[in-house]
């Protein structure tokens, strides 16, 4: 996050300045150990969040997958360690269970709809358009020293365009995909492609619809007549095979297994 912070000019990005806004948004509930297996103990890492703050759940399944049971040995074998207080807590290269955003009461998935937009609903005058599309951002010049400034957005329902203009602020928030191209039809983005579409330029910035990565999916199946055998060699293969993937093409960072409940980081 700091990388991040340099590059924008921007140091409220922060770890330090970012954290407050992660803690007060949090619910979290330690795991139930009277229901995980014996033998898939998850960390109690309540120094990271603020206890009962905020509406969106944070906790551990009560289900923990026998193959799981099998990893710490093979996490062991190429040198990770156990994170005594989870992954949530600052230290991230070892191994642990990964808290999820799930209601422990019901064991569903706490959802931002769930959690953020029903609290909203309850709490505030918040009005949601439903079956309505985007269609282009609106920029004046009423920013700081004449600067472009979003005050609205054209959008369209029921094959009829019209506009809803801001009172504060405009917050661009469609993912990893229609968020930039809401952006580049909106006249921000590499320039040459603005004008290759005839799009009015309102800012030239090269890097928006660019350089988008996803992360690699491995998935093995071995056939084997005894369970703990396969799960054994399973368990030992696919984290060998992702060690030497990461280590051969230079690469550090997180790997999850969802169906194995585990999360763990290797150095570069």
């Amino acid at each position: 996050m700091q990388k991040w912070a340099d590059e924008v000019g921007d140091q409220s990005y922060t770890w330090p300045q970012i954290l407050p806004y992660y803690q007060k948004s949090t619910n979290y509930t330690p795991p139930n150990t009277q229901l995980r297996l014996a033998n898939a103990t998850a960390p109690c890492d309540e120094g990271a969040f603020t206890a009962g703050s905020g509406p969106l759940h944070v906790s551990y399944p009560n289900y923990a997958n026998p193959l799981g049971t099998f990893y710490p040995a093979a996490f062991e074998s190429v040198g990770l360690q156990a994170l005594p207080n989870g992954v949530n807590a600052g230290k991230l290269i070892g191994y642990s269970y990964p808290t999820v955003t799930e209601d422990p009461r019901y064991e569903t998935r706490s959802s931002s709809e769930s959690s953020f937009l029903q609290l909203a609903l309850a709490t505030t005058k918040l009005t949601v358009y439903t079956r309505t599309m985007v269609e282009k951002i609106i920029f004046s010049s009423s920013g700081r020293h004449g600067k472009a400034c979003a005050s609205g957005v054209i959008v369209k329902a029921a094959n009829e365009s019209f506009t809803l203009t801001a009172n504060k602020e405009v917050i661009l928030s469609a993912g990893a995909v229609q968020s930039p191209q809401l952006l580049m039809v909106s006249g921000i983005g590499p320039k040459a492609t603005l004008q290759k579409f005839n799009i009015p330029v309102v800012a030239n910035r090269p890097g928006v619809g660019q350089n988008l990565q996803d992360n690699p999916l491995i998935c093995m199946s071995i056939q084997k007549s005894t369970m703990f055998i396969a799960a054994d060699i399973f368990s030992r293969t696919i984290l060998l095979s992702l060690c030497r993937y990461t280590s051969s093409a230079r690469r550090s960072g997180r790997a999850i297994s969802r169906e194995s409940d585990w999360s763990f980081d290797k150095p570069g």
